[in-house]
């Protein structure tokens, strides 16, 4: 109650230097003609701020409001969590069970997956986004919740023993959907729409569970935070882990009833926040279905969510009954996690950490053209098997880094180029690119560029070939494209091979970016891609 207090007194105390901080905070936002967003920020039963930016509809001009409605991703996860210690409560399921006590039909991997197991990523399933998206479905027709949970069921081993570790899966929640269907005679969407939105009278809340989303007030999904975006269309309906929509303020109300729950339902917010164990001992920063890692020794009770170009942040400080709600359709989430926490250091008058700033008007920038920026691109080897790639999009050079960021990159002269993490210089030997060095904190790291036209130690030859994955229903074939290795996939096309190793490759592709050969008796035999952290599929050449 206490902190309650300090936050309402600093709110009410710093009001105008508040709204100061939120224009700052938002002005990303700040786009002609691009999609947008919402944002609310809310203590107790009272709004600090709400406003909404952009438009739902590039084509049609409509503007994003308080009524419209997003995808929230993987923010689902906590709303089938709440679904189930519903059913916990009533005596219908208990988090120990084996979930094959509910589904016979999934196999038995030695060791037995609880209901538990699936809330708290680390039931060692392999996850059905990823093979699904591998598979030789057409990626443009709609993948349903039983298409998933038929890959699910057909795999024939698991990633790991369940808790031994931490691996974030969606498999564990479409499983928990399908035994709310099996448990309360429901379907997932029925029983959300009956047992938890009506309840709570969130009017707009829905699980998408057909092709397209029949709502008239329906943002739509971009790629990008920029002028004439292209649509991210999602072709898929799989719910339990993604795909419940809702618009801002329906999520008001999810977060103000946290803050004041009933008795009944307030044992399920706490139990929600209890921190999930290994089976080592150790505990982890999730619970069910919500992130608990700590923000400045602040509790924080959060996830974040992602469908395709659909952005969103829940996030409850439950010390102070305080909440922050993003949503956007611009694939933007970085800068509105950086909102998030700026606001929180001015709210609870947090030591914000001084760092700098990257901006454009602080350099010197010079114009390029696309003919003189392709002697830029390449794939460069860093320490640590990692690889960052530079590539051009809309005259613009941009670097694809190991952990999946892209990064724009600004033209100085001299072969130097500015950007977020500093300023880029490239070397060229006799004409040719040969380095791409990268500033660090500390020293400079030299990305040596590697030669996707040639391989040391294996012929091209050895590799060509088609490949197929059972489990995952996949076909690859190697080809040579251009006098290049490539990878082919009938949805992704072609995706160069870069050799790393004698017979590891890099590929620069968000879904697939490494390719380990293997060769016994002097053949090559296959080919493993990773699935997650703990698990690769094997790919035979047939």
């Amino acid at each position: 109650m206490r902190n309650l207090f300090i936050a309402l007194y600093l709110i009410t105390q710093y009001g105008s230097a508040q709204n100061s901080i939120y224009a700052r905070a938002f002005n990303f936002f700040n786009v002609e003609n691009a999609p947008g967003g919402v944002i609310a920020i809310g203590q107790g039963d009272s709004i600090i701020f709400k406003k909404a930016y952009g438009l739902a509809n590039l084509e049609t001009g409509a503007k994003i409001d308080f009524e419209t409605i997003f995808n929230v991703g993987s923010v689902t996860k906590q709303f089938t969590c709440f679904a189930m210690m519903l059913l916990e409560q009533e005596g219908k399921i208990n988090w120990e069970d084996d979930v094959r006590k509910y589904i016979p039909e999934l196999p038995f991997y030695g060791d037995t997956i609880r209901l538990k197991h699936c809330a708290q990523h680390t039931s060692g399933l392999r996850d059905c986004y990823g093979l699904l998206m591998l598979s030789d479905l057409e990626h443009d027709s709609l993948l349903t919740a039983e298409k998933a949970l038929n890959v699910i069921l057909n795999q024939p081993s698991s990633s790991f023993p369940p808790g031994k570790h931490y691996d974030y899966n969606n498999s564990g929640f479409v499983l928990m959907a399908e035994v709310i269907k099996r448990v309360s005679g429901l379907d997932f969407p029925d029983f959300m729409k009956e047992r938890v939105f009506k309840p709570l009278e969130m009017q707009s809340a829905f699980v998408k569970n057909s092709a397209k989303v029949e709502s008239k007030n329906s943002a739509t999904s971009y790629r990008n935070l920029e002028e004439n975006a292209k649509p991210s269309q999602i072709f898929e309906s799989i719910y339990g882990a993604c795909n419940i929509y809702m618009n801002l303020e329906d999520a008001i109300k999810w977060f103000q009833y946290q803050n004041n729950p009933s008795q009944q339902h307030n044992v399920i917010f706490a139990k929600m926040a209890t921190q999930a164990r290994l089976n080592n001992g150790n505990y982890l920063d999730y619970g069910y279905g919500v992130d608990l890692t700590p923000y400045k020794g602040l509790s924080v009770i959060h996830h974040f969510g992602q469908a395709n170009g659909f952005r969103t942040i829940f996030a409850r400080f439950p010390g102070s009954e305080t909440y922050f709600i993003g949503m956007n359709n611009a694939n933007t989430i970085d800068k509105m996690e950086d909102a998030m926490y700026l606001i929180t250091d001015s709210i609870f008058q947090l030591e914000a950490k001084q760092e700098w700033k990257f901006d454009t008007a602080d350099y010197s920038i010079k114009e390029i053209d696309s003919t003189e920026l392709k002697k830029f691109v390449g794939d460069f080897k860093l320490p640590r098997n990692k690889v960052v790639s530079t590539f051009i999009y809309k005259n613009r050079l941009y670097a694809f880094a190991p952990w999946g960021e892209d990064y724009p990159l600004y033209y100085l002269g001299n072969n130097e180029f500015a950007c977020e993490i500093g300023t880029v210089t490239f070397k060229f030997k006799e004409g040719k690119l040969k380095k791409m060095v990268i500033p660090h904190s500390i020293f400079k790291i030299n990305g040596r560029l590697l030669n996707p036209s040639e391989t040391k130690g294996v012929k091209n030859n050895e590799l060509l070939g088609t490949y197929y994955c059972k489990d995952a229903d996949a076909t690859f074939e190697i080809k040579i494209e251009d006098c290049k290795l490539v990878l082919q996939h009938k949805e992704y096309g072609s995706i160069p091979l870069t050799q790393f190793k004698t017979l590891s490759f890099h590929l620069n592709n968000l879904w697939i970016n490494k390719l380990w050969f293997t060769k016994e008796k002097g053949h090559i035999t296959s080919f493993k891609i990773p699935l997650s952290e703990y698990e690769k599929l094997t790919f035979l050449k047939q």
